[in-house]
């Protein structure tokens, strides 16, 4: 039902693009000029805050956040860069969360494969790792399959372009993975056994499928 309320928001926009899953919304601009953004997004945000009132909705300041993305030497020139609704300066972020992927200011994609390393797959390895020694092989590489390669594969057609350096430290991770799967010291003999791929390669072969079925 709220989909359906808010089925005609998007329209509100002159200039900007939106994204939206169900109350969560991204609006965006690009330019070659911070202070353009600034205003065109100022400006459209008064449209959207109408639309809000007009509909006895209201914008969550607090929750609203804006980021200016773009090279790290012009995002050092562009420290007065801001957005103003209601007379207030909307917080400045250097990355957000959407969709549980982590967008940062330069897309560097640092911040993602961090978030992916320390919070999200650990727990699980960590699980995988107290259970291993109650389950066979078979059953340890299922869970693995079900509970953790997903984590790893989630958006990767989008942040595959991550540095050399988060290529590693994911490999590194895949690693130590496949050791608890097959309570061997050896990485390399257990991927061959097993016969996985690199999640480098996983991800290519991702980004190939998409462009094949685009």
């Amino acid at each position: 039902m709220f989909v359906l309320f808010i089925n005609d928001f998007p329209t509100v926009l002159t200039k900007c693009e939106i994204l939206m899953y169900a109350d969560d919304t991204v609006m965006y601009f690009s330019a070659a000029d911070s202070q353009v953004i600034a205003d065109t997004l100022t400006n459209e945000l008064v449209l959207i805050n109408n639309w809000l009132i007009d509909n006895n909705l209201f914008m969550h300041e607090d929750k609203t956040e804006c980021m200016l993305s773009g090279t790290g030497p012009k995002l050092a020139l562009s420290t007065s860069f801001s957005i103003v609704i209601d007379g207030k300066a909307l917080n400045r972020v250097s990355e957000y969360k959407y969709l549980r992927t982590v967008v940062d200011a330069s897309l560097t994609w640092n911040a993602h494969v961090d978030c992916l390393i320390g919070n999200e797959v650990r727990k699980r390895l960590a699980m995988l790792g107290r259970i291993r020694k109650n389950i066979n092989m078979y059953t340890l590489g299922t869970v693995y399959t079900s509970f953790v390669l997903p984590i790893l594969d989630y958006c990767d057609t989008v942040w595959s372009c991550c540095w050399s350096v988060n290529t590693d430290k994911l490999e590194k991770l895949k690693r130590r993975d496949v050791r608890i799967v097959m309570h061997l010291g050896s990485s390399e003999i257990s991927l061959i056994l097993l016969g996985y791929v690199t999640l480098e390669k996983r991800r290519d072969s991702h980004v190939c499928n998409l462009v094949r079925n685009a």
